[in-house]
C-alpha cells in the first residue's frame, strides 16, 4: 500500500521549486521555517492534504492558541505572505479549495518607532567596551553599516588595508560590493588583528575570518575561546543589545533590535555629516554604503524623506499667504 502524500511532502516540493528559482538563502531559510510549523500542525490531523479547509486555517491563525497570538504583527504579516504563496501554489494545482485563502489575512497593529543611537551614544557605546572582541564588533558594525550576515562572512583575504578597501559581500542581493576603509575602520582593523593574533597564539591567514565566532565553555567558566566560523552566532547580536540597552532605556525597549540598530544609527549619523559638508546628493552616497537598490528604501530605512526636508526648510517661519503691500493705495472713508 503507497504511503499517503503529506502537506509536509507538497511543502518540500515547493522548496525545491523556490531554490531552483533563485530564491534568496535567508528568505528561503524564513519560509520553510513558517510552512513546516503549518505543516507539522496539519499532519498531526492525519488528514489528507485536499481536506484543509477555511475552518481549520481559521483556527490556526486566529484561534485562541494560534499564530496571530505567539508573534509581533511585524512578524505574523511576514508569515503570512509565505503561507499565502504556498497556498496558491496548491490551489493551482488543485490540491487545496480556493476559499482557505479567505482567512489568510494580514493584521494591523501599532508600528514602533524606528530606533537609533545618535553619534554621542554612538561614541559613548564603543568607548565603554572594555572587551576587545566587542570594542570590535561596534566599531565594525558602525563603519560599515554591515548587516549581521555581512560582518560575519568577511575573511581576512577580503579586507585591503593599503588599498583602503573591502571586498564586501551582499548576502541580500547575492553580489559582491567593495566599501571603502573610513579612518576610523582602518585604526579599529589594525588594533584588533594585533590582539586577535596574540590570543590565538599564531599570525592570522587568509582564510581567518575577521569577526570571529566566540563560545562559552563549561558552566562555570566565563573565559571566551576564539574560534574561526564561517558564520558567528547570536554573540554578535547578544554584544550588540547588551552595549546599546542603558543607552535606549533597557532591555524591553530595544526589544527585536539587533545588528541593524548600529547600521542604522551609523547611516543616519553618515547622512547628517555629508549634509553638512555640503554633498549635493548625500543621500545616495549612504544608499551605496547601505547596498541599497533604491533610494525609496534608504529614505524609509534612515526615516527621513527629502521632499519633507526641502519643505520643512524652505516654508518654516515664513508666510504663506502674507500680502505685498508696496502697490496697494489705503482707502479712506471721505469725511463730510
Amino acid at each position: 500500500m503507497a504511503a499517503r502524500t503529506t502537506l509536509e511532502d507538497y511543502r518540500v516540493r515547493f522548496e525545491a521549486l523556490r531554490r531552483s528559482r533563485g530564491m534568496e538563502v535567508s528568505s528561503l531559510n524564513q519560509e520553510r521555517s513558517t510552512l513546516k510549523h503549518l505543516c507539522r500542525a496539519w499532519d498531526r490531523t492525519r488528514k489528507a492534504p485536499g481536506s484543509l479547509d477555511m475552518s481549520w486555517m481559521e483556527d490556526y491563525l486566529f484561534g485562541p492558541e494560534g499564530r496571530a497570538n505567539e508573534v509581533s504583527v511585524g512578524t505574523f504579516n511576514k508569515k503570512i505572505s509565505h503561507i499565502k504563496s504556498f497556498m496558491e501554489w496548491l490551489i493551482r494545482r488543485s490540491v487545496v479549495r480556493n476559499d482557505v485563502l479567505d482567512v489568510v489575512t494580514t493584521k494591523k497593529g501599532y508600528k514602533p518607532r524606528r530606533l537609533w543611537l545618535p553619534l554621542g551614544a554612538l561614541h559613548q557605546m564603543i568607548d565603554g567596551a572594555d572587551d576587545p572582541w566587542e570594542k570590535f564588533v561596534l566599531e565594525f558594525g558602525v563603519f560599515t553599516l554591515g548587516r549581521w550576515s555581512e560582518l560575519c562572512f568577511i575573511q581576512m583575504k577580503h579586507v585591503h588595508l593599503d588599498a583602503g578597501r573591502i571586498d564586501w559581500w551582499r548576502e541580500k542581493t547575492d553580489e559582491w560590493d567593495r566599501i571603502p576603509i573610513m579612518s576610523e575602520l582602518d585604526t579599529a582593523i589594525r588594533r584588533w588583528v594585533t590582539i586577535y593574533e596574540k590570543s590565538i597564539g599564531r599570525p592570522l591567514t587568509p582564510d581567518d575570518y575577521l569577526v570571529p565566532m566566540r563560545k562559552k565553555f563549561g558552566w562555570s567558566n566565563c573565559a571566551w575561546q576564539y574560534v574561526s566560523a564561517s558564520r558567528a552566532t547570536n554573540s554578535i547580536r547578544l554584544c550588540v543589545k547588551e552595549h546599546a540597552a542603558p543607552l535606549l532605556g533597557g532591555m524591553d525597549a530595544i526589544r527585536g533590535q539587533g545588528v541593524h540598530l548600529l547600521r542604522r544609527s551609523a547611516a543616519r549619523e553618515l547622512y547628517e555629516a555629508l549634509k553638512r559638508q555640503g554633498e549635493p546628493d548625500p543621500l545616495r552616497v549612504v544608499m551605496a554604503m547601505l547596498g541599497h537598490k533604491n533610494i525609496r528604501t534608504t529614505e524609509l530605512y534612515l526615516g527621513i524623506e527629502r521632499d519633507r526636508e526641502t519643505r520643512d526648510t524652505l516654508l518654516a517661519g515664513r508666510s504663506l499667504l502674507g500680502i505685498d503691500k508696496t502697490n496697494v493705495v489705503e482707502l479712506k472713508v471721505a469725511s463730510g
